[in-house]
């Protein structure tokens, strides 16, 4: 990214090697180009099986992938491209899972300047799991990360930037998130256009949306997993845990002087949680439109401001 006297960048090499590769399949110095690109793949997957810190950023781990994905590269085979190609395709996948995409910038010294090369990691990402085909994109992971997005994308006729994509949710539209989000989609389009088809994708959309009470909903998320319910898991829910619940807070109550005060409260409270835990599960598959974090805010205030208090008043 600088003078030969700079670092080895993972940008710089990984998009060295997406121009070489054009100009090593035509006439024009075909050996040079051919072996730096060989001596610049090789780099690449040396540096992901050795678990080089340059390739933990995400957006790293996502330009290694993408590269390592191009048909001229593949066409080297070996077992080495694909097991480094797979390394990359799971750094991105745990990134995501557990820290989720930002902007992550790419410290870069010219001489006595420093700069900042800020990358567009959500857009990188997704770009780099799209040529993993079929056996990531119906990943929850990779579709949250496709809905964050399309989420950065100016859609409002009236906006003057209609049709570009933000650097991120608090950033502005630029001509480079917009570049590498339509190169995203456009590599995320051929795969969808191979492998899915149309009824399949009505049918998530019916799902995501709630259109039935047999649809399944997002219950909680943590960590990118999802416990997923549908309405009637949700009432089988309720018909189980509030019973339960109902029945460990009278017996605590019935056998109060047994227990003491101590144990009848906790035991009170436990079985509290069971109602409240059974009555968020099955309001928040009832209405799905509604967001989760909402339902279990009201639910957790009605039950600490109305239940509980109560309870405590009948112990004392």
């Amino acid at each position: 990214m600088s003078s030969r006297s700079g670092a080895i960048s993972v940008t710089a090499t990984t998009e060295a090697l997406r121009a070489l590769v054009g100009v090593a399949s035509t006439n024009a110095t075909p050996n040079a180009a051919a072996e730096a690109v060989a001596r610049g793949t090789n780099f690449v997957v040396s540096a992901l099986l050795d678990d080089d810190v340059r390739f933990q950023p995400l957006y790293a781990a996502s330009q290694a992938a993408i590269v390592l994905s191009l048909p001229e590269i593949t066409a080297f085979g070996g077992k080495r491209i694909e097991r480094a190609r797979e390394l990359a395709w799971e750094n991105i996948l745990r990134t995501l899972r557990h820290g989720g995409a930002r902007v992550e910038e790419e410290i870069v010294r010219r001489g006595d300047v420093t700069d900042a090369w800020r990358h567009v990691s959500l857009h990188w990402a997704v770009t780099a799991l799209a040529y993993a085909g079929d056996r990531v994109v119906f990943d929850p992971i990779f579709r949250k990360a496709l809905k964050d997005l399309l989420d950065l994308q100016d859609t409002a006729p009236t906006l003057t930037t209609r049709g570009g994509f933000r650097t991120s949710s608090e950033g502005f539209v630029t001509t480079y998130a917009t570049t590498q989000a339509v190169e995203a989609l456009a590599q995320l389009g051929q795969t969808l256009n191979e492998r899915v088809n149309p009824a399949k994708v009505f049918d998530l959309i019916c799902r995501d949306e709630g259109a039935s009470p047999a649809d399944p909903q997002d219950v909680i998320s943590a960590r990118g997993r999802s416990v997923v319910m549908n309405n009637y898991a949700g009432a089988g829910l309720l018909v189980i845990g509030g019973p339960a619940g109902l029945t460990i807070a009278i017996m605590s109550v019935a056998f109060a002087d047994h227990l003491g005060d101590i144990g009848s409260r906790a035991l009170v409270v436990w079985g509290t949680l069971f109602i409240a835990v059974s009555t968020h599960v099955y309001v928040a598959t009832r209405f799905p439109a509604v967001p989760k974090g909402r339902i279990g805010t009201a639910v957790f205030a009605i039950f600490t401001a109305v239940v509980l208090p109560v309870v405590t008043f009948l112990l004392s």
